[in-house]
This record gives C-alpha cells, sequence and structure tokens, in this order.
C-alpha cells in the first residue's frame, strides 16, 4: 500500500509511524535531507523491545526509531522494509549517530542483522549516557543518568521524552497493560502476547506510544548537541577512549556465555533441598517466624537469650559473625538460619535467575562507567560478585565454554594495595613495590597484608591470618569500620580492631590522604572534584570526603583495566573477551592455542601507575568455569 506521507506533528517534529507493509523509501528520503541540510548534528538511534533478557528466545525488537530532532521514523521491526530501511540508514558510513545507552541498542540491532558491524556503528557513534557520566561523573550509584532526567536537567524546556514518558504511563493504566518495567521471571510461558509484560502487550499503533518513541529520539538528538562539545573540550582522548571500550564491552554481550543447563538445575534442586532441611530445621527448634524478618529473628534469640549484639547503627545485629557466635553458645536457631541464608542467597541471585530466561546463553550487559567510582559493572546477570571458593563454587561452573573451546582469566596482583602506594606515596607501602627484590628474600616480604599478618600473630602467622588482615585492610580503605568490618571479615571485633591499629601504625598515608588532600577543596569548591591520571574527573560529595581513598584507588584501577582491555584488542585478543571481573578478565580461546593465549594475555595485562608495577596473573581453567585454587 502506498505510504500516507502526511505526518504526525509530535513534539515539534515531523513523526512517520508505519505499519508493517508500508513504503518507506519516501520517509527515508526526507530523514536524509535534513540531515543534508543541518550536516554538523547527528541522527539518534533506540529501539523498544518486548523487556525481556537477550538470551531468551521470546527477546524481540518491537520497533526501531530513527530521526533528528525534527524528522523521525518510527518502524515496525517485524516488517523486512522496516528492517531494510533501518539497516540503509544505520550501515551508511556518511551518517554518525548518537543514543542514550548506545550498547543497548546497537546490541540488539546486532542480533537482527540491521547492524553489519558494531565498530563500524560506534565509530561513528556519541553515546550521550557516556558523555553525561564523564561530564558530571555522579557521586553515588544512584545518579539520574536516565535520558528523561538529563535532557531535562541540560535543555530545559526543550525537554519532551518525561512528558512523553508520563502519557505513556497513562496509556499502561488505562489499557491495562502491565507495568512499564514488568519482566516476566521465570520461564514458564512461551507465549509473549499471554504474559505479564506490558511492553509485549502494548499497541504499536497508540498514539501514545509512538509519541513516547518519537520523544526519545528528539531530545537524544538535543542532550548530544549540548553534551559533546563540553565533553570533547574538558576530556579530549578520554571521550573516545570510553566509546571504545563501551563498544568492546557491548560486543561481550552480544557474544554471551553458555549455560550448563542441566548442571544449574540440578545445583538449584540441591540448593532447595538445603533450603528446605534448614527451615525444617529451625521449625523442630521451635522458630514459627519467617527468616528473612529480623524481627523475628531477634524475639526468638531473646527467648533463648542469647547477649544481644548492635550494629554500628544502635540496630540488633542478626549477621553471620553473630549467629556463628550464637551456635557457639548453643543456640537452636543460629546455625540452621546460617544454612538457610546461604541457600537462599544462591537460589535467587544466581541458579533461579539464570534459568529464568530458558535460553541456552547468557548475555549480562556490561556497563563500563555505572558506579561512582568508574568500576565497570554487569547486570541482567550481575557477574561482578559471584563466589569464587567453597561450596558456592559451583555457581561460576554453571558456565561452560564453546565446543573447541576453553577459558582462560588474568587479574592484577594486589592491585588496590599498588594502586594506593602509588596515589598516597606512603613510606612503608610504597619500597614494598618498587624496590628491587634482593636475591634470596622471601617475596612475601613485599606483602603488606604477610607484614601485618606476621605484626599481630608472629612468625607463625598463616593463609587464614593473611586473609582476615587483607580482608580488614581493604574494607578500611572502602570506608568500613567496627562492627560492620567484623561481619565482612568474619571476625571478632578485638581482632577487627587489632588489625586497624596495625593498619593505621604500619601505613599510616592510607589514613590521613583523604583529610590532608581533600578538606583544601571540599571548603573552597563545595564538592571535591578531581582528575586521574587517565584524565578522567572524578567527585564526591563533602559529606562522603572520607570514602575518596576508595573512589580514587577503584577508579585509577578501573582506568588500568580499561587500558588493558584495549591492548588485548589491539594483540587480537578482543574476539575472546567474555567479561570483566573486577580486576579478572575472563576469556573463551581455542582450546588448542589456550596456553600461548594466555602467556599472551598475562603478558599484555601487565601495566605500571605513577611508577608502581601492576603484575598479572593467570590461569588456564578449561572447558568449565572453575574457581582458581
Amino acid at each position: 500500500m502506498e505510504p500516507d506521507l502526511k505526518p504526525l506533528s509530535l513534539h515539534n517534529a515531523d513523526v512517520y509511524a508505519y505499519p508493517t507493509g508500508d513504503d518507506l523509501s519516501e520517509a527515508v528520503v526526507l530523514l536524509r535531507a535534513d540531515l543534508a541540510a543541518h550536516p554538523r548534528e547527528r541522527a539518534a538511534v533506540d529501539i523498544e523491545t518486548n523487556a525481556l533478557d537477550l538470551g531468551d528466545p521470546r527477546e524481540a525488537v518491537r520497533t526501531i526509531q530513527l530521526g533528528t530532532s525534527r524528522v523521525i521514523l518510527v518502524l515496525d521491526a517485524s516488517d523486512a522494509n522496516a528492517l531494510d530501511a533501518a539497516a540503509d540508514l544505520l550501515n551508511d558510513e556518511a551518517v554518525r549517530w548518537t543514543a542514550h545507552n548506545a550498547a543497548y541498542d546497537t546490541v540488539r540491532l546486532a542480533r537482527v542483522g540491521v547492524i553489519d558491524s558494531l565498530p563500524s556503528i560506534w565509530d561513528r557513534m556519541a553515546d550521550t549516557y557516556i558523555l553525561t557520566s564523564l561530564i558530571e561523573p555522579p557521586t553515588s550509584d544512584l545518579g539520574y543518568r536516565d535520558l528523561k532526567s538529563q535532557t531535562r536537567a541540560w535543555c530545559g524546556a526543550s525537554a519532551v521524552s518525561a512528558d512523553a514518558k508520563a502519557d505513556l504511563d497513562a496509556a499502561f493504566a488505562a489499557h491495562k497493560w502491565k507495568g512499564l518495567s514488568q519482566q516476566w521471571k521465570v520461564y514458564d510461558n512461551p507465549d509473549p502476547t499471554a504474559g505479564d509484560n506490558g511492553w509485549a502487550q502494548i499497541d504499536l499503533a497508540d498514539i501514545a506510544f509512538i509519541a513516547y518513541a518519537a520523544a526519545d529520539i528528539a531530545d537524544s538528538a538535543r542532550l548530544v548537541a549540548v553534551l559533546e562539545p563540553i565533553a570533547r573540550l574538558a576530556l579530549g582522548e578520554v571521550v573516545d577512549t570510553e566509546h571504545r571500550v563501551a563498544r568492546i564491552a557491548a560486543e561481550m554481550t552480544l557474544r554471551g556465555v553458555r549455560l550448563d543447563r542441566d548442571f544449574t538445575v540440578a545445583r538449584r534442586d540441591d540448593c532447595q533441598r538445603g533450603k528446605d532441611a534448614a527451615l525444617a530445621e529451625m521449625r523442630a527448634a521451635g522458630f514459627t517466624g519467617i527468616p528473612s524478618r529480623a524481627a523475628d529473628i531477634v524475639t526468638f534469640l531473646d527467648g533463648e537469650a542469647m547477649p544481644p549484639h548492635f550494629t554500628d547503627k544502635g540496630g540488633r545485629s542478626t549477621g553471620s559473625v553473630t549467629l556463628a557466635e550464637y551456635a557457639a553458645l548453643g543456640s537452636r536457631l543460629a546455625e540452621p538460619l546460617l544454612a538457610w541464608r546461604t541457600a537462599d542467597k544462591l537460589l535467587k541471585t544466581y541458579f533461579t535467575r539464570y534459568l529464568r530466561s530458558g535460553g541456552e546463553r547468557i548475555h549480562p550487559t556490561v556497563d563500563t562507567i555505572k558506579a561512582r567510582t568508574g568500576r565497570m559493572s554487569s547486570s541482567d546477570p550481575n557477574f561482578q560478585n559471584l563466589p569464587s571458593r567453597s561450596a558456592a563454587a559451583q555457581v561460576r561452573e554453571c558456565f561452560i565454554a564453546d565446543p573447541g573451546m576453553a577459558f582462560i582469566s588474568a587479574d592484577f596482583s594486589s592491585i588496590e594495595m599498588r594502586v594506593a602506594a602509588a596515589i598516597t606515596r606512603d613510606p612503608g607501602l610504597l619500597p614494598l613495590y618498587t624496590a628491587p627484590l634482593a636475591g634470596g628474600e622471601d617475596p612475601r616480604t613485599r606483602c603488606p597484608y604477610w607484614l601485618m599478618a606476621w605484626d599481630l600473630h608472629g612468625p607463625q602467622a598463616s593463609k587464614a591470618d593473611r586473609g582476615a588482615v587483607k580482608s580488614v585492610v581493604l574494607g578500611r580503605m572502602y570506608g568500613g569500620a567496627g562492627e560492620a568490618l567484623a561481619e565482612q571479615a568474619g571476625l571478632p571485633l578485638d581482632a577487627v580492631n587489632a588489625a586497624l591499629d596495625a593498619y593505621g601504625r604500619m601505613y599510616p598515608a592510607l589514613s590521613t590522604w583523604a583529610r590532608e588532600t581533600l578538606t583544601p577543596q571540599t571548603t573552597d569548591l563545595g564538592r571535591p572534584i578531581w582528575r586521574l591520571p587517565s584524565g578522567r574527573i572524578q567527585a564526591i560529595d563533602p559529606g562522603d570526603a572520607w570514602k575518596a581513598l576508595n573512589v580514587v584507588i577503584q577508579g585509577l584501577s578501573r582506568d588500568v583495566l580499561v587500558h588493558a582491555i584495549l591492548r588485548c584488542e589491539d594483540a587480537g585478543l578482543g574476539q575472546y573477551l567474555v567479561m570483566p571481573i573486577h580486576d579478572e578478565l575472563l576469556l573463551q580461546v581455542p582450546e588448542d592455542r589456550a596456553e600461548e593465549l594466555l602467556d599472551r594475555l598475562v603478558e599484555t595485562m601487565r601495566s605500571e601507575v605513577m611508577g608502581v608495577p601492576i603484575p598479572a596473573e593467570g590461569s588456564l581453567l578449561g572447558p568449565r568455569w572453575v574457581a582458581k585454587d
């Protein structure tokens, strides 16, 4: 059928919304003409999906939006003509693009075959999510960096997407579509139109939806015009670096990793049996409350006459250290409650979550600049906080390499303390990493954790003592103290306090650096802001200045990892990258080249920060992602 070229007038733009079967060529010509008339501007791209996990067999792109603040196309992604029109524009090397959180859109457009190459589109991309994160770094992990908030802040009255979302909320309510963020939680309904997900139910011809889809394009085009000149002036090459690493992360998401579903189901079922058994033991002890409710737990423990323990904030403690003490005192609740919590955590956070989509691969989203420290993070699911040892190591073993491939990994050695030495120039810490190792010298004498363990426990100190000290030291640098550190490290409070005394005595600059460095900035500028050696900016709220050392250490450690990832791509390892996990890189490589590529990986990751070497250590893991020794 012939297209109706009478556009909808929405948000001061001409919006062409096409149902399946329409000829799109004339609208594409109009958009190209608008771009030609404004050669310095970028086109914007956005998609709407049915809001399922990337690995879910039912996951689908529903619409593709392309345009400027003046001419916008809203395309039905189920139509071949629409896909061809989008591909024609997106793969045109002459067209420069913008998107807010471009990784989300480009990964899915590549999956449906609209984008020929992620590197090609990213070479022409300015991601406003990255730009705003660089220009105004968040002072908490809850920074408001969504498109609606940012456009309203930077573009003022011309911003339209927030109002369009409010109208769409009203349409969802009127049509009784489920919530905007609703997702299937389990793979129990193969029909995406019959589930609880409003994004799958929504009528693409609904005017509120078309207006919403068009508004994101209009605001993206406006926002990039404001942000990009500022970012490039203030940050220079950092902008290109962050876009490049974001593209590499998007490629990791697109590749994903295989899930051993049978193994995962077995682990889930084992955990459920363990959780049920723990609950039965609690019931046999007379506990009738809810195991996740602290008030019920405290009431029962008081009935057992257990001595009360309190958190740093004054509340009653029911943490693992406290429960372990109660178990030793004869509490019938403490031990099964600990077992119940462990099983519940494994079930909800890992095994059930991995099985949710029903797919054979997991595609975690890697956010390269989300946290206030700048640390990389992952979601859907989170791969950053996987247990690596003990019985919970089976979490990692849910993932297996593709046929003929094997996992290898490498991580930086003691990067937090090495970066801390570089930043603070602490006289006790810096020489441990910079002075040459004498012939026959025990390498442990260069480890601050061993030195502290020996200081506290004498020459008979064990690896467990070293591990406990390490937990306290890192927790202290992250801002922890007292009961919170004891809980985190699994140590008695007096042992934690002894370790903190040794920490302040042996490495004093770690305690004084933030106060001496940031207080003048807090007074003069109202908010401490500084630039890392990489050129990236960090900031912190004045009331949180005590966290500054951790923010700087984590931020600089993150930048070391970013540049290692870029070197990996230059060294031909980029195609094998699976996931960054804190200070570790996980790769999947051809099995017959695993040792060769592991050596290359370790050599490539080796770094230096302000004269302090950062070595890397590698592990050959094999066809299953096993925990390292």
